[in-house]
C-alpha cells in the first residue's frame, strides 16, 4: 500500500468507561480530522473545539454501540462521510466496505485497506494504511476481544491475518485493557518476565491517566531483554479449536507459542482456563495468541425472557361439566380402622375422603 512510510498523526480521545475513540489528522490539511469509533460524541466535539479542527469523515469497526453511538450528534454537527462495514446494524453508513476493498481519502491525503476480521462480530473490519492498524476490537494490546458472534476458528484466523502485517504495524484499538490483559497473561504463564515487565510499565502509565497505546505487532524497539510481546504462533492450533469440549479438555490439549523470551507449552492450568472461560470461552484458548489469552470485562448474562401463560378460552358450563375429571374412587377401609380413627377424631389419611360435617 502507498503512503506506508508516512506515519499518521493520531489521538486518542478517552471515553465511556474505557473506550478509545481516535483521531486522525489529515497530512494535507492537519485542521481536518477523520474519527474512528465514535462511541460518544461530547468527548469528541470537545476535542474539536479544543483544536479548532473540523469533522472531515467517520471510519466505524463494528455495530456495537459504544463504537457508533456518538455518530447521530456528529453527523449533526457536519455531514461527513460515514463508512463502515455492510451491516444492517448500522443505519447512518453512507458507504460500506467489502474485504480487501481500498478506501481512497483522497483530499485528505489518507488511504486505507478494509480487512474482513470477524470473531467478535461477524462483520467486523479493521483498517489497515500508513503503518497504522485501526482493529476495533479484535486486536487489543496483550489480548483480543471476546466472542459476541463468531467462533474461536473464525477469531483464530482473523487474528492469523493480522499476525501477517509488517512487524512495525502501530496497533490502534478500541478499549484500554493493556493492563488487565496482563494480569491474566500471567496468570497463564507466572514465570514470563517479559509480561511482568510489561505489565508493571502499563500500571505505571495507567496510574498517571496516559494511555498504554498504541502498541506494535513486533516484540518492540532495541531487542532488550524486557520486550513487549508480539503476536504469537496460533496457524497450528486449528484442529483443536474445531474440538467439542469443556474446559478441562481444552487445557489437556497441548499447544506451543512464543512470547518475548518465555515459551508456553503443555496443559495450561484448568482454574486459568476456567477464569478464561466468562470472557472469551474456553476454546480460544489454544488460539493464544498474544500474552496469555484474551481479556474483556464480561458482560452481564442476557436474561432469558419468560412469556406469562396466556389466559385460557372460556368455555359454557356444560362443556366444562363434561370435561370434568371424574372423583377418585373411595378405598374400602377396614371396620377396625374406621373405629379407630373415629375415635381418636384423626383427620383422615392421604388419598381418603375427608369428613364430611354432616
Amino acid at each position: 500500500m502507498s503512503n506506508q512510510s508516512m506515519q499518521l498523526r493520531v489521538r486518542p480521545v478517552r471515553a465511556l468507561a474505557d473506550n478509545y475513540i481516535w483521531l486522525i489528522e489529515s497530512p494535507r490539511a492537519p485542521s481536518q480530522v477523520v474519527v474512528v469509533d465514535p462511541g460518544d460524541a461530547a468527548p469528541v466535539i470537545a476535542e474539536l473545539e479544543r483544536r479548532g479542527a473540523s469533522l472531515a469523515a467517520i471510519l466505524l469497526t463494528h455495530h456495537h454501540p459504544d463504537h457508533i453511538a456518538g455518530v447521530p450528534a456528529l453527523l449533526a454537527l457536519a455531514r461527513v462521510p460515514v463508512i463502515g462495514p455492510a451491516d444492517g446494524r448500522i443505519p447512518f453508513l453512507t458507504r460500506s466496505l467489502a474485504d480487501a476493498e481500498r478506501l481512497e481519502l483522497g483530499d485528505l491525503g489518507l488511504a486505507f485497506e478494509s480487512l474482513h476480521v470477524p470473531g467478535h462480530t461477524l462483520t467486523h473490519l479493521a483498517f489497515c494504511g500508513h503503518g497504522a492498524l485501526f482493529c476495533g476490537d479484535t486486536l487489543f494490546s496483550a489480548g483480543c476481544g471476546r466472542l459476541f458472534e463468531g467462533t474461536a476458528l473464525q477469531m483464530n484466523a482473523s487474528l492469523n491475518r493480522l499476525r501477517g502485517l509488517p512487524p512495525d504495524t502501530r496497533i490502534y484499538c478500541g478499549h484500554e485493557y493493556t493492563e488487565a490483559n496482563l494480569r491474566f497473561a500471567l496468570a497463564v504463564e507466572p514465570h514470563n518476565e517479559a509480561a511482568r515487565h510489561y505489565r508493571d510499565s502499563a500500571a505505571t502509565l495507567c496510574a498517571k491517566g496516559l494511555p498504554t497505546l498504541p502498541s506494535q505487532l513486533s516484540l518492540g524497539p532495541g531487542g532488550g531483554s524486557h520486550r513487549k510481546p508480539g503476536v504469537r504462533g496460533g496457524a497450528d492450533f486449528g484442529p483443536s479449536l474445531a474440538a467439542v469440549g469443556g474446559p478441562e479438555q481444552a487445557a489437556a490439549r497441548r499447544g506451543s507459542g512464543v512470547w518475548g523470551t518465555a515459551r508456553l507449552e503443555g496443559p495450561v492450568p484448568v482454574t486459568a482456563v476456567r477464569s478464561m472461560r466468562s470472557r472469551v470461552g474456553a476454546a480460544l484458548l489454544g488460539a493464544v495468541l498474544l500474552a496469555g489469552c484474551a481479556h474483556q470485562p464480561a458482560a452481564p448474562p442476557a436474561r432469558e425472557r419468560i412469556e406469562p401463560p396466556s389466559t385460557p378460552p372460556k368455555t359454557s358450563n356444560s362443556a366444562a361439566r363434561r370435561r370434568a375429571p371424574l372423583p377418585p374412587t373411595r378405598r374400602s377401609t377396614p371396620a377396625r380402622s374406621r373405629r379407630s380413627r373415629a375415635a381418636s377424631g384423626s383427620a383422615s389419611s392421604v388419598g381418603s375422603w375427608p369428613r364430611s360435617s354432616g
